[in-house]
């Protein structure tokens, strides 16, 4: 259950807006090999406190046999909330956290995705999308 920074955007870089509501986007390559079952991958550091209320990934193709991706919000690295479902082990998917309701978010918490059922053994794009309000 290692975490794998590599991928981390500073929160320095992450987009803010002083009120109102505002996506965080942002696109990776997931590397084909490093990644394991149960790791915890950042992407996105919330810049200031707020609210979730939406959150979309997409998996633009397999991550590898058996191997998914959760998106999830992450505390000081202890898994706060999965923000959406599990992507399609063995395919390309998309998933929303259509069932999520608002979140609160603290400036620092990171926007993660967690790896499940097996290790990440092919490349793959992961964009996902945060609805985040101030």
């Amino acid at each position: 259950m290692a975490r794998i920074a590599t991928l981390l955007l500073a929160s320095t870089v992450t987009p803010l807006l002083d009120v109102g509501l505002y996506n965080l986007n942002r696109t990776v390559n997931v590397p084909a090999a490093g990644i394991a079952n149960t790791d915890h991958v950042p992407l996105l550091t919330i810049g200031r406190n707020g609210r979730i209320v939406g959150a979309f990934m997409n998996v633009a193709a397999t991550l590898g046999a058996g191997a998914t991706v959760t998106l999830a919000l992450y505390r000081n690295n202890v898994l706060v909330r999965n923000l959406t479902g599990a992507s399609t082990a063995a395919a390309a998917s998309v998933v929303n956290g259509s069932a999520l309701g608002p979140v609160d978010a603290l400036a620092g918490d990171e926007i993660v995705l967690v790896v499940g059922g097996a290790n990440i053994t092919a490349a793959a794009a992961v964009s996902v999308d945060v609805q985040l309000q101030h």
